[in-house]
């Protein structure tokens, strides 16, 4: 199964800034070896199979969707004010600045995919940035939430609460509840609370945000001004 991956769709229509030059062309690569410098790609569907329009110096091109490995917009630029990473069941990975956990899930907001709200169920782990270091190599769901702090120490139970500065937790080790600062984790690994979802037996998709957000599924559609993803959680996301 390919994958096609568009970095940075948010700079689409952007103009590159001074001394970026080459490494902001936008470009596509396809199955066949072809690489293509564009300026603009669109996806035309009209019942057919989906065709990727992009406009290259010789014209206007259409290629099968199916037969892209990867759109390229612009580089990797992580966003200073993102602080997390939520990595979803769905081996999505979300980047954003937290903000609080509410009944219905964990409210954060990015550069890329703005205010967001993720259920907790579709949540594997938080990572926090800062402290990325210090992520042990392997890292498995089970029965409680786990957090994981820079010291090396773990402790278990179930996250209470979630703000920008620190997260409440009901220790199962300690027996009490817990105020634990953010600058002191690593990652929460949350409680497996529904199994992850089957990858798509059809063509699916690598969105991947300039912020470094990776969003998996199905795209709907693509212009010059948005693009549209259907996830494999069953949310459809805008991207402009």
């Amino acid at each position: 199964m390919r994958r096609i991956e568009i970095v940075s769709l948010i700079l689409l229509l952007a103009i590159p800034a001074a001394g970026t030059g080459a490494q902001d062309e936008k470009r596509i690569s396809t199955a066949e070896g072809l690489n293509l410098s564009v300026s603009s790609v669109a996806i035309r569907g009209g019942g057919g199979p989906p065709m990727v329009v992009a406009t290259t110096p010789e014209g206007e091109k259409e290629i099968d969707l199916a037969e892209i490995v990867e759109i390229n917009l612009s580089p990797l630029r992580p966003s200073k004010e993102n602080n997390a990473r939520l990595i979803l069941t769905s081996g999505e990975i979300l980047c954003g600045k937290l903000l609080e956990k509410t009944e219905q899930g964990i409210r954060m907001t990015g550069a890329s995919l703005g205010e967001i709200t993720v259920p907790l169920e579709h949540l594997s782990a938080i990572h926090l940035v800062a402290n990325q270091k210090f992520l042990p190599k392997e890292i498995r769901p089970g029965d409680e939430d786990v957090v994981i702090l820079t010291s090396g120490d773990r402790d278990a139970g179930v996250i209470e609460a979630l703000n920008a500065a620190e997260i409440v937790l009901n220790s199962s080790r300690f027996k009490s509840q817990r105020t634990l600062k953010l600058t002191d984790i690593a990652a929460v690994i949350l409680a497996q609370l529904s199994p992850p979802p089957k990858p798509p037996d059809a063509l699916h998709q690598d969105v991947v945000t300039s912020d470094g957000s990776i969003l998996r599924g199905t795209i709907t559609s693509l212009d010059d001004k948005r693009l549209t993803i259907a996830t494999l959680l069953g949310e459809s996301r805008d991207l402009p």
